[in-house]
């Protein structure tokens, strides 16, 4: 028996949203973005924007070897307007990018930390500009970037979902608890009480540790939600993003780590399967 992927129904108009969220870097991010905006595309058959709002720009160079000079970027989303004419950059028939830009580090300084109308207003403005944009996507994937307050609360009052990639070490369970008030303040402060939380993603997972298993049983127990696959720790998941590919295609030579390739799709999928509904 073949299943299919999850697809976004006749009844949903509107482009659904998710972020891929976490405060630190290196837990998978954009790694997570990528697979998923490739997986959508290939297995979905549906037309996705991807939105880097990371300066590093990581999702954006895996998609595009150079950015248009006219193309729309991800600081200009953060403007009271859209400047006219400017479109998200093509990757593919059906995965456009937004790209990360080096002005994005410039919002961080754009309204005081304590200041909770300008930072509601501003969180709204980025909403109301990528609602505008994201006509005629079904799916959109904000990449977020790490220690930066004002993108990432954008990205959740922007967003219908999250999903946390995490790493299972000895500080899981702070920032686990971090995620908690983070999402506390979305719906509560700043305006989106809809958001949703598709859970945990633990990402470089080693069955063997001791401390691994330890951490996500508390995650766990303390009632977070988390996706039923843990993403093991293998060096061929790199490799593809180094090569600019998803996990589980093949390499020039066809080769692929059937096993790294399988772990992603089912996660993807599963992540899916609860945001596409």
């Amino acid at each position: 028996m073949t299943t299919t992927a999850p697809t976004v129904t006749d009844a949903v108009k509107a482009a659904v949203i998710l972020a891929i969220t976490n405060m630190k870097g290196g837990v998978g991010k954009s790694t997570t973005t990528i697979n998923l905006a490739k997986y959508i595309a290939q297995f979905s058959k549906q037309k996705v924007l991807v939105v880097d709002i990371d300066a590093q720009g990581n999702s954006t160079a895996t998609f595009l070897s150079a950015v248009p000079k006219d193309a729309l970027v991800g600081s200009d989303l953060f403007k009271a307007e859209l400047p006219e004419g400017r479109l998200p950059a093509v990757a593919s028939e059906r995965v456009h990018v937004i790209a990360g830009d080096r002005l994005l580090k410039s919002v961080d300084g754009m309204v005081a930390s304590d200041n909770a109308a300008a930072r509601r207003a501003l969180y709204q403005r980025f909403r109301a500009n990528l609602r505008a944009v994201a006509q005629g996507y079904d799916v959109v994937i904000i990449d977020t970037p790490t220690t930066a307050e004002h993108r990432y609360f954008s990205a959740m009052v922007a967003a219908d979902f999250s999903v946390t990639p995490a790493l299972m070490d000895a500080f899981s369970l702070s920032g686990a608890r971090d995620l908690v008030q983070a999402l506390h303040d979305t719906k509560a402060l700043y305006g989106n009480p809809r958001h949703k939380h598709v859970g945990i993603l633990p990402n470089q997972f080693s069955k063997r540790s001791r401390l691994h298993q330890s951490s996500l049983e508390k995650i766990t127990s303390a009632g977070i939600k988390v996706v039923p696959f843990q993403l093991n720790h293998r060096p061929a998941v790199q490799d593809a993003i180094d090569a600019r590919r998803a996990v589980w295609e093949g390499d020039s030579e066809g080769r692929v780590n059937r096993a790294a390739g399988s772990e992603w799709k089912s996660a993807c999928k599963a992540i899916l399967a609860e945001v596409l509904q």
